[in-house]
């Protein structure tokens, strides 16, 4: 642990050195609603950096000025047949039911809880004979300290999903190849700071479940903004987010690793994407410095595109996305493998897809329900004998209170 001190507290002299540029520059800050003084809100541009992948209340409430309460639940039907025998499947249950709570601890001190069940995974959907779990289990519990009026710096410390990787739902309906590989829960401290002119980095440390070690770090450095002297509503962003020991990540539990990695390596995922009027481009690439189990170095390169409109006066979005894994066959992850994935590699049946294709829609019902249609195709790498395409439907209706 000893070593990761020095970057830990170099990234946080460095956060606080930029403090009196951010108050020269005269921050933009808008007056700070209720809602978000009690803690994070997805539709706030701060606490998105912050609490990067991690899920928090779109519906806004405080109470007394420091508590406030909100959720979420989706549910999902699922028809198409499976790769790993080609049966054919229906499923209609619940995908996911999570509960938050924000606690306004002191000033600029707030505290972060999401309990949170969901339906078991296999072949990366949803499964007829698996249904939601019985119990709710602590997905997140974090503090954060913050004071982006003054200060561009902020803490963050507890459980939580790591900033390693992007993904906007952490409970999909159907789970890309990128997110399948990158999506973990970890034990972690964070320094980092955010501006107001769209930059922002990261540094965290986190705890190692297996080995019971604090020996794994990671950073993350970014940008989101217009793009300079361009057309206008033109917007950029780009990502670089790395880990030290990818094999270290866990999925919903420390017995449950995200990856069947048998080799302590690092990896990297990267983003970029572009915002031309009405339409939303990027790419993501995931890879790792070495060999993760035995001559297999996997990378996953990642298109998707949408095109953002109005359905009479509501939003909804047309979207299209292309995924290409190369060199992985024989990996397996915690969400494309059949019934889930130990810790012990025993459970990891299916290697994960070499393509993937989605095709779809989002239509906003309220501003607190989102409806969504998708057709996906997951094709086996050749070699994968006994192995089929994997084609699918799904509908999904997501609800915020």
């Amino acid at each position: 642990m000893r070593p990761l001190v020095k970057p830990l507290v170099a990234v946080v002299a460095l956060s606080l050195a930029t403090t009196s540029a951010y108050a020269a520059m005269g921050a933009k800050t808008k007056s700070a609603s209720k809602a978000s003084s009690c803690g994070p809100v997805l539709d706030t541009k701060m606490d998105r950096v912050m609490n990067v992948n991690s899920p928090s209340r779109e519906v806004l409430s405080c109470w007394a000025d420091r508590f406030a309460l909100g959720g979420e639940a989706t549910l999902a039907y699922v028809t198409g047949d499976q790769y790993d025998d080609g049966a054919h499947e229906d499923s209609f249950n619940v995908r996911n039911i999570s509960l938050f709570t924000d606690v306004k601890i002191a000033k600029n001190m707030n505290f972060h809880l999401m309990l949170a069940t969901a339906n078991e995974y296999a072949n990366g959907t949803p499964q007829s004979g698996n249904e939601i779990l019985d119990t709710m289990g602590v997905s997140e519990a974090y503090l954060t300290i913050a004071d982006f009026a003054k200060s561009p710096v902020y803490l963050k410390a507890g459980k939580a999903y790591s900033s390693f990787g992007n993904y906007d739902e952490p409970f999909p309906v159907v789970y890309s190849l990128n997110q399948a590989l990158t999506q973990a829960q970890t034990t972690s401290v964070n320094a980092g700071f955010a501006s107001n002119a769209g930059y922002d980095m990261q540094f965290f440390v986190f705890e190692n479940e297996t080995s019971d070690t604090w020996d794994e770090y990671g950073f993350r450095l970014g940008y989101a903004g217009e793009v300079m002297g361009a057309m206008k509503d033109m917007g950029f962003k780009f990502n670089l987010s790395y880990v030290s020991n990818a094999a270290a990540l866990n999925g919903t539990a420390s017995s449950h690793k995200t990856t069947s990695f048998a080799n302590d390596v690092a990896a990297y995922n990267t983003e970029i994407g572009f915002k031309i009027r009405n339409f939303d481009i990027g790419l993501e690439y995931f890879t790792t410095d070495g060999d993760v189990q035995g001559t297999l170095e996997p990378e996953v390169t990642s298109f998707k595109a949408a095109y953002n409109m109005l359905m009479g006066d509501k939003k909804a979005d047309l979207h299209i996305g292309f995924e290409k894994a190369k060199d992985a066959d024989g990996i397996t992850t915690e969400n494309t493998s059949i019934g889930g994935a130990l810790s012990s590699g025993s459970d990891y049946a299916t290697s994960i897809p070499e393509k993937h294709i989605n095709v779809g829609m989002d239509y906003m019902l309220d501003k607190n329900a989102k409806f969504s249609l998708n057709y996906d195709k997951f094709e086996p790498y050749a070699a994968q004998s006994g192995l089929s395409n994997q084609e699918q439907f799904s509908a999904a209706l997501k609800v915020s209170f």
